[in-house]
């Protein structure tokens, strides 16, 4: 499958027209966005079943930073409200937020030629380490940008033992 992959995106690259040297750039933009429309299908349609009613898997972009204490995830949120997320810890290290980035009534009745920001549901689910301090959890949220700082904690280690088969 990755080979397969690899190839679709090769061919695709080097299919793009090439005029005295120079990429035209509205046939390298619809080369990327049949490729995107392609993967995003793909992606879409193997794991449907655990996504319902959600609109864009890349949304929203995110960073991890691990320092020496703690984990920084910054989320870039941009138009978006505290009120339209929803943020939780499952299982102890699987953060989960949700959300819904709505458009204005104005945006809804333009006519676009590119149009690329997301709107709609979303649902973005990361495992972090087991060496989080979750009750030790804060946020921050400001200019749509949502920063969760993770402390660390110490894993005790697993002790072992011995034990005669009889």
């Amino acid at each position: 499958m990755k080979k397969a992959i690899l190839g679709l995106v090769t061919i695709s690259m080097f299919s793009i027209t090439v005029n005295a040297g120079m990429f035209i750039s509205n046939s390298m933009d619809s080369e990327f966005d049949r490729m995107n429309g392609y993967f995003n299908s793909m992606i879409k349609s193997r794991v449907n079943h655990r996504f319902d009613n959600v609109d864009n898997f890349d949304y929203p972009k995110f960073n991890i930073e691990e320092l020496k204490n703690k984990f920084i995830i910054t989320f870039d949120l941009a138009g978006m409200s505290k009120a339209d997320l929803d943020l939780s810890i499952e299982d102890g290290n699987i953060l989960k937020l949700k959300g819904e980035k709505k458009s204005s009534e104005h945006d809804s009745n333009q006519t676009y030629v590119r149009k690329e920001i997301f709107y709609g549901k979303f649902e973005k689910v990361i495992t972090l380490p087991r060496n989080i301090n979750t009750t030790k959890l804060t946020t921050e949220y400001k200019d749509g940008i949502l920063k969760i700082i993770i402390p660390k904690k110490d894993i005790k280690e697993k002790s072992s033992q011995s034990i005669e088969i009889k």
